[in-house]
C-alpha cells in the first residue's frame, strides 16, 4: 500500500489531528489567564484544599463549604493532577484541555463506529466550533469532565460493553448529581429494549447495581458525617413559573442561540427530506432517539434546579451527534449538496465569533479577565495591602487570594468588604459584577473620585477613591 493510499484511507483521522493541534494552539493563551468565576471562588479553592490534605472521595475530606456537598470524583482527579503535574495555573488548565481533547476523540470514534469516518468528522467539527465547548475547554470545572464521562458511558452502552457502561456511569454519578439523568435515560432505554424484545430480563440490568450502590454509599456517608444528604443551601422548592422560564431559556440556548438555529433547521429539513425521499430503518435512529431523550430529561432536571449555562455542556456532544447525523444524510440522497453541507459549520462559527458575553461560556471572558488583571495590578502597585477596599463578589476573591493569578506577589489585600462604609477608602468596580446601581449611587453620594479605568474589548474595571472629610 502506497503512502498516498494510506493518507487517503486515513484522511479523516489526519484532519481531526490537524484540528486538534490548531485547537490546542488557539487555546494556549487561555492557559495563561488567571482563574475566573466559579473556578476562582469555588472549585480551585476546593481542589487546592484537597491537594493539601490528600486526594479523597470521602464526604467531609475538605470543608463542605468548599465542595458544597457534590460527589468528590472531580476534586479527586483534579487534586491528583495538581500533585502529580504541578500547581501552576498553566499546568492546571492543561487538565481540562486534555479532557476536552478526549471528548473530541471519543465522539469521533463513536461516530465512526456507528456511521462512517466522514460523518464522524462532521459531527466532531460541529462540537468543536461551539463557543461553550471552546471556552470551557480550559476551565478547571467539572462540566467538561462530566461531558466526557457521559459520552463514554453512552458509547459503551450502545456498543454493548456493559462492564464499561457500569464503570463510566459510576464515575459520572460520583462527579455530579446531574448524572442521575444519564442513569435514568439508560434505564428507560434498557427497559424499552427489553419490551421490544418481548422478553423482560431482570439480570440484564446488573450494570446499574454498582453505580447505584456507590452513589448511595457516598450520600449515606455524607449524612452520617455531616448530618445532611445534600448541601442545605442547594435544597429549595421548585417554583413552576421559574421552571417554565428556565425551560424556555435552556431550549432557546441549545436549539437557537449562537447560530445553532442553522443546525436545528438544517437537521429538521434533512430528516424530512430523507424520510420522504428515501425512507428506511437505520441503526443510528435508536441512538438519536436515546440522545434526544437524554437532552429532554437533562433540560427538565436543569429547569427544576439551580442552573447556569455551562451545565448544559454535558448535552452538547449528543446534540452535535443528532445535528451531524441528520444533516449528513442529505449527502446520501443529494451528493451535490456536500459543499453546502460542509459550509454549515463555517456559518455557525461566524455566529459564534460575533457573540460576545462576559460569562464563562463565551470567549468574551478573556476581556473580562484582562480588565480584572489590569485593575488588580494597579492596586497591587499603588495601594497599601491594608487599605479598606469595597468590591464586587469576584474582585473580592481576586484581590484576597494570590493563587488565583491576579496578584503577583505573595501578600494579599487584607480588608476586602462588600459594603461601602465610613472607613472605606477605595472601590473597585467592574463591568461583570452585581449591584451596579448601588455602587453608582454611592459614588455619587460620597463624591468618590475616579482614580483609573481600564478597558479590554467590551469589559472595563474602575478604581474609585473616597475623599476623606476635612478636619
Amino acid at each position: 500500500m502506497g503512502m498516498g493510499q494510506k493518507i487517503q484511507e486515513n484522511k479523516e483521522w489526519l484532519i481531526l489531528l490537524a484540528l486538534c493541534i490548531a485547537f490546542v494552539m488557539f487555546k494556549i493563551p487561555d492557559l495563561q489567564l488567571p482563574y475566573f468565576w466559579d473556578e476562582a471562588w469555588s472549585y480551585i479553592p476546593a481542589v487546592k484544599a484537597m491537594a493539601e490534605t490528600g486526594p479523597s472521595m470521602i464526604p467531609g475530606a475538605i470543608p463542605a463549604e468548599l465542595y458544597r456537598g457534590h460527589p468528590l470524583f472531580f476534586y479527586f482527579a483534579a487534586s491528583s493532577w495538581k500533585l502529580l503535574a504541578g500547581d501552576s495555573i498553566f499546568i492546571m488548565k492543561i487538565f481540562p484541555l486534555l479532557v476536552s481533547l478526549g471528548v473530541l476523540w471519543v465522539l469521533f470514534d463513536f461516530g465512526k463506529r456507528v456511521l462512517n469516518k466522514s460523518a464522524a468528522l462532521f459531527i466532531t467539527v460541529l462540537l468543536l466550533i461551539q463557543s461553550i465547548f471552546f471556552t470551557q475547554a480550559s476551565f478547571v470545572l467539572p462540566e467538561i469532565f462530566l461531558a466526557l464521562l457521559t459520552l463514554l458511558c453512552f458509547r459503551a452502552y450502545y456498543l454493548k460493553n456493559y462492564l464499561w457502561t457500569s464503570i463510566w456511569l459510576s464515575l459520572a454519578l460520583l462527579t455530579k448529581e446531574s448524572a442521575v439523568v444519564l442513569a435514568g435515560t439508560l434505564g428507560l432505554i434498557h427497559i424499552y429494549s427489553n419490551i421490544k424484545e418481548k422478553k423482560f430480563k431482570p439480570l440484564s440490568f446488573w450494570f446499574f447495581l454498582p453505580p447505584v450502590l456507590l452513589t448511595a454509599a457516598f450520600f449515606i456517608a455524607q449524612e452520617q458525617i455531616l448530618g445532611w444528604y445534600f448541601f442545605p443551601k442547594h435544597v429549595s422548592k421548585v417554583d413552576f413559573q421559574v421552571f417554565l422560564d428556565k425551560w424556555s431559556s435552556i431550549n432557546n440556548y441549545i436549539l437557537l442561540n449562537e447560530g445553532r438555529v442553522l443546525l436545528s433547521i438544517s437537521a429538521l429539513i434533512s430528516a424530512l427530506m430523507v424520510h420522504f425521499l428515501r425512507p428506511q430503518k437505520r441503526k443510528e435512529n435508536a441512538i438519536i432517539l436515546g440522545f434526544a431523550l437524554f437532552i429532554v430529561l437533562y433540560n427538565i432536571f436543569s429547569s427544576a434546579n439551580f442552573q447556569t449555562t455551562r451545565y448544559l455542556l454535558s448535552t452538547l456532544p449528543m446534540s452535535a451527534f443528532i445535528w451531524g447525523t441528520l444533516i449528513y444524510r442529505l449527502i446520501e440522497i443529494l451528493p451535490k449538496s456536500a459543499v453546502a453541507i460542509y459550509a454549515i459549520p463555517l456559518m455557525v462559527l461566524v455566529f459564534n465569533l460575533r457573540e460576545w458575553d462576559q460569562g464563562d461560556v463565551s470567549l468574551g471572558y478573556r476581556d473580562v479577565v484582562k480588565s480584572h488583571m489590569m485593575i488588580a495590578e494597579y492596586c497591587e502597585d499603588n495601594l497599601p495591602k491594608d487599605s479598606e477596599i469595597s468590591a464586587q463578589f469576584l474582585m473580592r476573591y481576586n484581590l484576597a487570594r494570590p493563587y488565583l493569578g491576579y496578584i503577583k506577589g505573595p501578600e494579599k489585600f487584607r480588608k476586602m468588604e462588600q459594603e461601602i462604609g465610613g472607613a472605606t477608602e477605595y472601590l473597585v468596580l467592574t463591568s461583570l459584577g452585581e449591584r451596579q446601581k448601588y455602587f453608582r449611587q454611592k459614588i455619587q453620594d460620597l463624591d468618590a473620585e475616579l482614580v483609573v479605568r481600564f478597558e479590554s474589548g467590551g469589559a472595563w474595571s474602575e478604581l474609585y477613591s473616597f475623599k476623606k472629610p476635612e478636619e
